[in-house]
């Protein structure tokens, strides 16, 4: 891709992350991101059709960073799905009072979904590469797996629950791969 494209679009994805900051998404308008980009309303509309697009590319610049990491690691054993809840909580690190304001907020709660189908496919992925199946039940394990990781993730977001991010990346690898037996009885 052309330099300039993706300067001005990242220039685009930053500025409307920026506003997600400090207004509602109902409110955030075109001419608020192309101001915050310094561009016209034209260059916006030349790479994106709305904001929801903007919104569609940076959730896939995001599942593709993920699936890089966590390409590298892959050696058929438990951690590397492991692997998911360390790049997930640095992603979340990397930016937390932005993800902080998506999930308190509830006009953004379609990013909740957004993240959660993201992390769905991201499991799908990684479970038919390393255990080289063709189920169509894994998705359904990758969809309860995200669905349950996103609400432990967005609580500790929320202040719902009281611990620090990596006592939550660390209990969403044991309830994925301990039984409930297993989380019952260890000491922690």
């Amino acid at each position: 891709m052309d330099k300039r494209i993706e300067k001005t679009k990242k220039a685009i994805k930053d500025s409307l992350l920026e506003l997600i900051l400090q207004y509602d998404f109902n409110k955030i308008t075109v001419k608020m991101i192309t101001d915050k980009a310094n561009i016209g309303r034209k260059t916006f509309y030349l790479h994106y059709g709305s904001i929801e697009d903007v919104i569609k590319d940076y959730k896939e610049g995001v599942s593709l960073e993920l699936e890089k990491s966590l390409s590298k690691n892959f050696s058929n054993s438990e951690n590397d799905i492991h692997n998911i809840f360390i790049d997930l909580t640095n992603l979340i690190k990397s930016n937390l009072s932005f993800y902080k304001r998506i999930a308190k907020n509830d006009t953004y709660y379609f990013m909740r979904n957004v993240f959660e189908k993201m992390l769905e496919e991201t499991i799908n992925k990684i479970y038919h590469k390393l255990y080289h199946t063709g189920s169509t039940n894994v998705s359904y394990y990758s969809s309860f797996y995200a669905a349950g990781i996103m609400r432990l993730y967005f609580d500790f977001l929320k202040g719902e629950i009281n611990i620090t991010l990596d006592e939550v990346q660390d209990i969403a690898t044991r309830a994925c791969f301990l039984s409930l037996d297993d989380i019952l009885n260890r000491k922690h």
